[in-house]
């Protein structure tokens, strides 16, 4: 359904607040006869046009749920107009130009989660689920950090402080497991080695455009001056105004050049120091060093040796990710850790992709069985490779 966000969150709050009385009503109109159930105009009936099958679950809460999901599968649609003004949120040299869009869609994700936390903090189904939706929208690693992924986390961790939720729980002790791996992985980089991770295509695919997209990816060149007819020279003029906090362009009409130039701090940030300090930065923003130690478990020596430039973290690494909560706080670093038999193992690095762990097709729980922590929460995330989009 277009454009129904705003009522899904609007439903899920009034039935919310209304809930006992909700109850209440039904119980009075229940209908004598069984099959006056399966009419559309009886309580069930509504239900099962919904999906929303009764057993096992209140039907009021199964209506919430079922809404609050709805609402969750439109994140990413949210307009520009529903955002409020831009904020920093990590890389300095795009922050600038943020589409108020982004925006949005940080909104919108943090206004479910609340949602969902507040109403039931041991129902992290919808939380689950819209983490997975998240990791595998489109956009290469380093972008979607600096759009949605930064910005989230920045607004997560408050709201999991305010709301009294163990952040070392799942399924969020997973995804900042996942995030953190990704980051070191594909925005840290190796030390030797200059990152493009920051820099994108912005040409439309013609010769000139290739040939411009081939010098903003190569972090080894600063400036590089094209040779062109006024006409090709003009489109792109058009593809850099599009990209201005990558790089900036001066036209030369009497020899006919167009001289592109990449901005000092898009260049700064292929550098190793600098992407060691915002790699702190983002490390800090999750937590203290105590608490990534508990994070990570049995990597944590692995994201000590990233940051230090001593290892790539998409390297082998030195064990598995225990369950956080399992964790002994005072482990040593590198050294083991007990973890329980639901292991989590969200970086395995002989898994493929979060989209492909058939355990999230139905991560709902079975009716009549009592629910038991799953023992992978969002999927796994191949950390050897490259950028997971």
């Amino acid at each position: 359904m277009p454009n129904s966000y705003q009522f899904w969150i609007a439903f899920t709050k009034t039935v919310r607040e209304g809930r006992q009385s909700i109850l209440d009503s039904i119980q009075r109109s229940q209908p004598s006869t069984s099959s006056a159930a399966a009419s559309p105009s009886t309580v069930d009936g509504y239900m099962s046009a919904l999906g929303v099958v009764s057993g096992g679950k209140d039907i009021v809460d199964a209506l919430i749920d079922k809404a609050l999901r709805m609402a969750a599968g439109q994140w990413s649609h949210a307009p520009a107009s529903y955002a409020s003004p831009t904020q920093h949120i990590g890389y300095r040299g795009h922050s600038q130009n943020t589409n108020t869009a982004q925006k949005a869609k940080v909104d919108r994700i943090i206004e479910i989660l609340d949602l969902a936390i507040t109403y039931d903090s041991e129902n992290v189904e919808v939380c689950r689920a819209l983490f997975v939706d998240i990791l595998k929208s489109q956009g290469t690693s380093a972008i979607k950090f600096v759009q949605i992924y930064t910005p989230l986390i920045s607004r997560l961790c408050p709201l999991l402080t305010s709301k009294k939720s163990d952040i070392f729980s799942a399924p969020f002790v997973d995804l900042f497991q996942i995030l953190i791996g990704i980051y070191l992985r594909d925005v840290l980089g190796k030390r030797d080695q200059l990152s493009n991770a920051l820099f994108r295509k912005i040409g439309c695919g013609c010769g000139d455009c290739q040939s411009l997209d081939s010098f903003l990816l190569n972090p080894e060149i600063i400036s590089e001056t094209f040779r062109l007819v006024q006409a090709r020279r003009i489109h792109l003029e058009g593809q850099i105004a599009q990209a201005s906090d990558l790089c900036s362009y001066r036209a030369m009409k009497r020899t006919r050049c167009l001289q592109v130039t990449k901005r000092p701090e898009v260049v700064q940030a292929s550098m190793w120091d600098q992407r060691q300090q915002e790699a702190k930065n983002f490390l800090e923003s999750i937590g203290s060093d105590s608490t990534i130690r508990k994070i990570m478990g049995g990597r944590y020596a692995d994201v000590v040796a990233a940051v230090n430039g001593n290892a790539w973290f998409g390297a082998e690494p030195t064990g598995p990710i225990p369950s956080a909560v399992n964790t002994a706080p005072a482990a040593a670093i590198g050294g083991p850790a007990t973890p329980r038999d639901d292991t989590l193992v969200a970086m395995n690095p002989d898994a493929t992709t979060v989209a492909s762990n058939p355990s999230l097709a139905n991560p709902g729980p079975v009716a009549g069985r009592k629910r038991k922590r799953p023992t992978i929460d969002l999927g796994v995330v191949d950390l050897t490779g490259g950028d997971t989009s």
